[in-house]
């Protein structure tokens, strides 16, 4: 099993990072326009003053984007904000020892306590 360098692993996050941004972008872009395209139309369009921008804005159904909208961009901007501790929940740093068994001791070639060969081969000395 091939050890993943520090290296590799900020190129990970960094991708993580990208693409959970990506995702919160739409979300929120997403959410912005279901949210706001409610609320402009019923106070564009209400003949019958308050009463009727509320039973549009409230309206139930399968019209309904109100509440879609709000809990995409919720989502989107906890997305947003937590970029990079998702990244670094997901793609966590390799532990030193042997990548078979754990064992955190001093490791040679060979790992006294599985027999695991080459297990240091990737590790500065």
């Amino acid at each position: 099993m091939p050890k993943i360098t520090p290296v590799a692993v900020n190129s990970w996050r960094a991708l993580a990072v990208w693409a959970i941004r990506a995702a919160a972008l739409s979300l929120l872009a997403t959410g912005a326009y279901l949210f706001l395209k409610k609320l402009f139309f019923a106070i564009g369009f209400g003949p019958g003053g308050f009463e009727h921008m509320f039973r549009v804005f409230t309206e139930v159904g399968e019209q309904q984007s109100t509440y879609r909208g709000l809990s995409m961009l919720a989502v989107g901007s906890a997305l947003a904000l937590g970029a990079k501790h998702i990244a670094r929940w997901i793609i966590a740093l390799p532990d030193e020892g042997c990548p078979r068994c754990g064992y955190a001791g001093p490791v040679n070639d060979t790992c006294p306590e599985c027999g695991q060969v080459g297990v240091s081969a990737d590790r500065p000395s």
